[in-house]
């Protein structure tokens, strides 16, 4: 009774009218069924042309992640490449940009099929298209990040370069101070060391920080940096060369010095020895003169007293070679040049003892 309510109320058929109603039942019934079937078949063809935009929206979709999936491993590389060569906020713009870009990429959106319901094939698309559209705002965002990168980097390269060049000639002008003292010291040392490879070392590292301080680097900050760092290097060893033959040349002077002062005490010592020698040959000869001369007076004084059998001593030497000693004033051979010390006893010591 209901449906037939409903059926009346379809065709706009009064109450009243019981009789037509129930004639007309039928023909209500299939009326509605005809136009079921109408809207079905329009809601069909509607949900068919949104899967057909919706398959052109997929392959779109698809070219969008390849493009993206590209471009996100181009980020990936140039952000290795200028990690820690950039300004600071450029580089975290870029690893967010990087972060979102690959997290978008790994979403799937739902495709719209013929199996839907129109309403749920334009959710599906629209679902897709805003997804694509996602996906095409993430890849600019991430163009425009890698943009600022390059160019910070680029600024970064230019700066740094500058720099690297300032290093490298403040490096070759100090290298020009050392190889100019190396050079006197090489020169200054000619005949002055004991050893002459110190010499040809201190050579050898002149040459070697010459070649390095007429390097011409590529024009790259890194190639200035590892050219500045040869020069300095090449510096510290020339350095090291020529203190090492400093130090020689000092070894040899000392060693000369005290060489010399040893031959000056050597020679003194001998000029005295000499002097010595000399004195006490001199203090002999004149002891033996006087020694002579007083046995020469004892003998003339015994001769003016007439004693025949005088015994004369020319020294104590020989009274006691003739076992005469010691003599006593008095005894024959007794003289004054013989008892030195005037106590009247000559000769008292063995000149063995």
């Amino acid at each position: 009774m209901a449906n037939a309510r409903g059926l009346r109320a379809l065709l706009g058929v009064p109450r009243r009218h019981k009789v037509l109603a129930a004639v007309g039942a039928g023909v209500a019934m299939s009326l509605f069924a005809g136009v079921v079937a109408l809207v079905s078949g329009v809601d069909a063809a509607a949900v068919d042309a949104v899967v057909g935009e919706a398959e052109q929206t997929s392959v779109q979709i698809d070219a969008a992640h390849g493009a993206l999936a590209d471009t996100i491993e181009e980020a990936v590389l140039l952000a290795t490449q200028v990690r820690g060569e950039l300004d600071a906020a450029d580089e975290a713009d870029l690893q967010e940009a990087i972060a979102a870009a690959q997290s978008v990429a790994g979403d799937a959106p739902v495709t719209a099929t013929p199996q839907m319901s129109l309403a749920e094939a334009k959710k599906a698309h629209a679902e897709a298209e805003a997804h694509l559209a996602g996906l095409e705002s993430v890849h600019q965002e991430l163009r425009a990040a890698m943009d600022a990168a390059a160019a910070s980097h680029e600024a970064f390269l230019a700066s740094a370069l500058t720099d690297a060049r300032s290093a490298f000639d403040d490096a070759r002008q100090a290298l020009r101070v050392i190889l100019d003292a190396a050079d006197q010291v090489l020169s200054g040392s000619a005949g002055r060391v004991a050893d002459e490879s110190v010499r040809d070392q201190l050579r050898v590292a002149i040459e070697a920080a010459r070649t390095a301080s007429g390097a011409q680097p590529d024009q790259d900050h890194r190639a200035y940096g590892a050219a500045t760092e040869q020069v300095v290097a090449a510096g510290r060893q020339a350095e090291v060369a020529s203190d090492a033959v400093t130090a020689a040349v000092a070894a040899q002077d000392e060693a000369d010095r005290i060489a010399a002062e040893q031959a000056a005490a050597e020679q003194a010592a001998a000029e005295q020895a000499a002097a010595e020698q000399a004195a006490a040959e001199q203090a002999a000869a004149e002891q033996a003169a006087a020694e002579q001369a007083a046995a020469e007076q004892a003998a003339a004084e015994q001769a003016e007293r007439g004693d025949a059998e005088a015994v004369v001593y020319a020294s104590c030497r020989a009274a006691w070679d003739a076992g005469a000693a010691p003599l006593y004033a008095g005894d024959p051979g007794y003289g004054r040049h013989l008892d030195r010390d005037g106590d009247g006893v000559a000769c008292e010591n063995s000149p063995w003892q």
